[in-house]
């Protein structure tokens, strides 16, 4: 009998602890959510709250007088971009084409990537360079684009892409978001086409990046990503040659995202995807772009003001 309490005892234990680490870890990356937002309050110099959703007390988000896509990039050109970055807004047409819904938040991750990546576009083969570094292949003569999409019938659309005819680089941008895109949400139709003929002819076009459990029943592994993973698979699609690479670059303590790919690439991938399909933090492309961009030092600081100042200790 005493064996058996103190069996249950452990097992009780060891239950409370899986909990206590799970709220924990939720707590932190909530912490990083809540903080990064009330950084972006203090960046907000409109001198007023925000609207969303009927309510107008979010201070870290710009007022705007319509809601329309002119009067979003109106604002986010006068307080949500940053100096350095403001002189190429004028001309950007195809990026304001492509504006998202809620851009006007200051934690846009749309605006974020476009904050940062803007200026270093002026200079793609050092960029490429940055992008080597951090174990992509060396592109010759790189073009750069935003909200890019490589396959128009899937659809899936980048926020950043560096890339030639024989390599491609293609960026998906992460900051307060809670999460990678889960579920599919086409239509009925739609989803029953993806499900039966679309993913399962790019899956097999993409066999390497996938492990042996995947290969012995593709429609299930599909089923299951189109439920589960949907933004981490359908992304992941898009390397179909050694010279394609998808970059995941998210916040370092936003941990959430990170367990989410880890799950998904530990489950389902590969060590040649996972070399191809990688998590990049924020905190690593900058370290790596410093040491390339060596005369930006001044727009490197002020990206980490604007985004990370609440970690680094730093005031604004």
């Amino acid at each position: 009998m005493t064996i058996k309490v103190n069996f249950f005892a452990h097992i009780h234990f060891f239950s409370y602890l899986c909990n206590l680490f799970l709220i924990l870890f939720v707590m932190k990356t909530t912490k990083f959510v809540v903080e990064a937002k009330k950084h972006q309050a203090k960046n907000n110099k409109s001198g007023k709250a925000g609207c969303y959703r009927g309510e107008s007390n979010y201070a870290h988000i710009l007022p705007i007088d319509s809601n329309t896509k002119e009067a979003k990039w109106d604002a986010i050109k006068k307080y949500g971009l940053l100096e350095a970055v403001k002189q190429y807004a004028k001309n950007d047409t195809s990026f304001y084409n492509h504006l998202h819904h809620l851009a006007h938040h200051l934690t846009s991750s749309q605006i974020m990537c476009y904050n940062f990546f803007r200026p270093l576009i002026e200079h793609p083969q050092k960029l490429a360079a940055v992008f080597l570094s951090l174990g992509a292949t060396y592109i010759q003569d790189p073009k750069c684009k935003f909200e890019y999409m490589p396959n128009k019938k899937e659809q899936t659309n980048y926020d950043f892409y560096i890339g030639n005819k024989n390599a491609h680089i293609y960026c998906e941008i992460k900051y307060t978001e809670a999460c990678f895109g889960k579920e599919c949400r086409a239509s009925i139709e739609s989803w029953k086409d993806r499900q039966e003929n679309l993913y399962p002819s790019l899956v097999r076009n993409t066999l390497m990046l996938w492990n042996d459990e995947v290969k012995k029943d593709i429609p299930n592994f599909v089923d299951i990503c189109m439920k589960n993973y949907y933004q981490l698979f359908r992304n992941a699609l898009s390397t179909k040659r050694d010279n394609d690479y998808v970059f995941f670059i998210c916040p370092q303590e936003n941990e959430d995202l990170q367990k989410s790919y880890t799950d998904f690439v530990t489950k389902y991938m590969s060590d040649y995807g996972k070399k191809h399909v990688q998590f990049v933090t924020w905190e690593d492309l900058i370290k790596h772009a410093r040491k390339v961009f060596k005369d930006k030092k001044n727009f490197f600081d002020a990206f980490e003001d604007r985004y990370f100042a609440f970690l680094l200790n730093r005031e604004i």
